[in-house]
């Protein structure tokens, strides 16, 4: 195979301050892994047999990695209570294949070439093939869940339905809205068939996701952790989860995880919105790892998560769109953006991130032995390169996307899959949407007269 070399008017590595940008750089790619990163004139000279791919004024950086998701297209925005039940319902394997298409996609045009995944309601496989025909990596998590309520840790849903008006009440039992719940040894065994059936695909991982320490028995995430995979999963992403955890289990989620062992270097925790000094360096002693969703907790008023004080306690950090990100595109640059803006008022004594810090992230790296991962962008202007992508850049300034050196997107077209694949939001409304607006008012209350027992909470 032969090897290519990729030259443009500036490199930005991400390897380290110092080490960050090259003007006049280039990248030789071989056998889909980066061979060599320097100045373009030395790289030519010293491969003449290369073939050249010239991206001109372009920057080139590291591709982008999506630290957690979900198929895109959003209910309207509501409490994240509100929202659950109108966003899940029934999906066809080829509706499930399109929305991820289109998911994928908008992924994509941001300079995305890696996405986490976690999936709920059937059509895995559809799912998973829709990431790979559009040329994304992928880390596909089955979300398992052995026990749901509406409200946190209200079992059975008892609280809520005493509170609704019967005939309300009677349409919450015969459907039982929301995520869909199974005993855990039944979806370990669909979980290894999966995994099993991808176990050839080197852009696969499939790793396990216990959804929500919430909706999760102890048995239930024991029987997860033993197995040894790796764990991603949603974690006090709002103050109703913290709060009605403390009330049930005298504990908060990250506690509950800490004493049952369930946190390690090799487990994710999503949002962490809410998390009290104790949680944080219960997260920290673990060596997990947080991932970021500002836009997704803004916009479901979920609050922000404390990322100074997670990166001041030494966390590993990633950022993440969730369901969409701020504008339902997947932009995941708009995201650091937003990010930036957002860990700048935090009320903390903890050091600000650095433009950097928010880059990287998201970002992997430019060094030999890395992934042939690469995003082309329109030069954003003089200064420091990595405060203008962070200022000014997103998905309409990306150029070209290169996935393990082949490309995904080139002049700004999509290349492995249609350019114009279906708006995920334009087949009607969410499965879930009637039900869920005639709840609103009755959640929304029961997380209001909450309320001071979860400031209580959330400051302990």
């Amino acid at each position: 195979m032969t090897a290519t070399l990729h030259t443009a008017d500036l490199l930005l590595s991400l390897n380290g301050p110092g080490d960050d940008a090259v003007a006049a750089g280039a990248v030789l790619v071989d056998g889909g892994r980066i061979a060599a990163v320097g100045p373009a004139a030395r790289l030519a000279a010293e491969h003449p047999g290369a073939a050249r791919v010239d991206h001109g004024d372009a920057w080139l950086l590291p591709g982008l990695d999506n630290g957690h998701g979900h198929v895109a297209g959003w209910p309207p925005d509501a409490p994240l209570e509100v929202f659950l039940l109108a966003r899940y319902g029934a999906e066809d394997e080829q509706r499930t294949y399109d929305r991820t298409l289109a998911t994928a996609a908008g992924l994509i045009r941001s300079g995305v070439v890696r996405t986490h995944h976690l999936h709920y309601g059937g059509g895995e496989d559809a799912a998973i093939r829709a990431y790979r025909d559009a040329g994304l990596r992928v880390e596909f998590c089955p979300g398992a869940l052995d026990r749901y309520s509406v409200l946190p840790y209200d079992d059975g849903d008892r609280r809520l339905l005493a509170a609704l008006p019967p005939d309300l009440a009677a349409e919450v039992r015969r459907r039982r809205p929301g995520k869909p719940t199974e005993p855990v040894a039944r979806h370990l065994d669909r979980w290894r068939a999966l995994r099993e059936r991808w176990s050839g695909d080197d852009g696969v991982a499939v790793v396990l996701g216990p959804d929500n320490p919430q909706w999760c028995t102890d048995d239930c995430l024991l029987a997860l952790r033993e197995v040894g995979a790796p764990l991603h999963l949603h974690c006090q992403e709002t103050a109703a989860q913290r709060a009605f955890a403390v009330a049930a289990d005298g504990a908060s989620p990250v506690a509950r995880l800490a004493r049952l062992g369930i946190l390690g270097p090799d487990v994710t925790l999503a949002h962490l919105t809410h998390a009290s000094d104790d949680d944080i360096a219960a997260v920290a002693a673990a060596g997990a790892r947080v991932v970021w969703n500002p836009a997704s907790n803004l916009r479901l008023g979920s609050g922000v998560t404390r990322v100074r004080d997670l990166a001041a306690a030494g966390v590993a950090l990633g950022l993440g769109v969730d369901g969409g990100g701020f504008a339902d595109d997947g932009d995941l640059l708009a995201e650091a953006r937003l990010g930036a803006l957002l860990q700048r008022v935090a009320d903390t004594a903890a050091p600000p991130l650095t433009n950097r810090d928010v880059l990287a992230m998201a970002a992997g790296r430019l060094a030999p032995g890395e992934p042939a991962d690469l995003v082309a962008l329109d030069p954003l202007g003089a200064g420091d390169p990595t405060d203008a992508i962070v200022r000014r850049a997103s998905a309409r300034h990306v150029r070209a996307v290169y996935q393990g050196g082949e490309p995904l997107l080139t002049d700004g077209v999509l290349r492995r899959i249609p350019d114009d694949p279906p708006d995920p939001g334009s087949d009607g409304p969410a499965p879930g949407a009637a039900l869920a607006a005639r709840l609103d008012p009755f959640v929304r209350r029961a997380l209001a007269a909450a309320r001071p027992r979860m400031d209580a909470a959330t400051r302990g």
